[in-house]
């Protein structure tokens, strides 16, 4: 038989707030007093739990994208840039791709450095 758990069903709301927060849960770990360790039991023995930081998450990802988007519509183009490059990332990027093209070029050659002190008669 092993320890008896820390677990207290009651902590439920404080972790879904914790995580919404964006705590790690290693931070919510060390504000509930127990190792990283036992989070992880605990996400495996109590679906609640775990239920409880997917929740919290999936509410501040909700919360932050609305406030971006909102951001965006009232005319901040670094939040319509972020949202257009991360929502359709075929059409949007931040990089720009160029290709050059040229007739008549000889493919580069690479040598080993030793060949070039060789030519430089200096070995």
């Amino acid at each position: 038989m092993g320890r008896p758990t820390n677990y207290k069903p009651e902590c439920i709301q404080q972790v879904e707030l914790l995580a919404m927060l964006g705590l790690t849960e290693q931070e919510i770990g060390i504000y509930l007093n127990v190792a990283q360790s036992t989070i992880t039991l605990w996400k495996e023995k109590h679906p609640e739990f775990l239920k409880a930081l997917i929740k919290g998450r999936i509410n501040a990802e909700i919360s932050l994208t609305k406030a971006m988007f909102e951001s965006a519509k009232k005319g901040n183009v670094l939040a319509g840039s972020f949202l257009l490059c991360n929502w359709f990332p075929e059409k949007y990027k931040h990089t720009q791709r160029i290709e050059h093209t040229a007739k008549d070029v000889k493919a580069i050659e690479f040598k080993p450095a030793e060949e070039f002190k060789k030519e430089d008669g200096k070995e």
